[in-house]
């Protein structure tokens, strides 16, 4: 009776063994990498600008399903999160304001899963050109005012641009970006 009931406690214990080969097949069958160089294309859901602060997180909604070897693998609408790397603002007459953001998750299944990605860079016009640009407006209105005085006018117009705080970029929420995986992405398709 022991040498029975030993064969079949080994049984059973291989027919675990067999159950756990089983399940591993099929969990790795279960997820699917996406290759780096593929594209995002995601719309903002929050608003991003060069006043926030790096490390700030923003919320987007994936555009198109990911695709890979004809699956879908991560479908439309999922939500992907991101986060400033950088911004600095522009202040009165001087500097330039820039944004870069990177996507840094992504949850398909309602687990975060890790993105590495492009960045997405604004920059926004120097400060110095700005003034410039200012001084040539005061100097044309001031020369067609009739005083002819273009020396006064290109004074006021620089004057006056010093005054204006410097440009903020923003990206506003509806707005569509790209962005390219830079290294693979495992993700359970199950």
């Amino acid at each position: 009776m022991k040498i029975i009931h030993r064969n079949v406690r080994a049984v059973l214990m291989g027919g675990a063994i067999l159950t756990a080969l089983a399940f591993q097949t099929r969990a790795d069958a279960a997820t699917a990498t996406i290759p780096a160089g593929t594209v995002l294309l995601v719309r903002m859901i929050d608003s991003v600008s060069s006043q926030n602060a790096p490390g700030a997180t923003f919320t987007t909604r994936l555009e198109t399903d990911l695709v890979v070897n004809g699956v879908a693998v991560v479908k439309a609408g999922t939500m992907v999160y991101g986060k400033v790397q950088s911004a600095t603002q522009a202040k009165r007459g001087h500097g330039q304001s820039t944004l870069d953001i990177r996507l840094t998750q992504m949850t398909p299944t309602g687990s975060p899963i890790p993105l590495v990605t492009s960045s997405y860079q604004q920059m926004g016009e120097r400060s110095g050109k700005k003034v410039a640009k200012g001084a040539a407006v005061g100097a044309i209105i001031g020369n067609n005012t009739g005083s002819g005085d273009q020396g006064d006018g290109a004074a006021i117009g620089a004057a006056a641009t010093l005054l204006k705080p410097g440009q903020t970029l923003t990206i506003a929420p509806g707005t569509l970006l790209e962005f390219t995986i830079t290294q693979p992405v495992t993700v359970p398709t199950a």
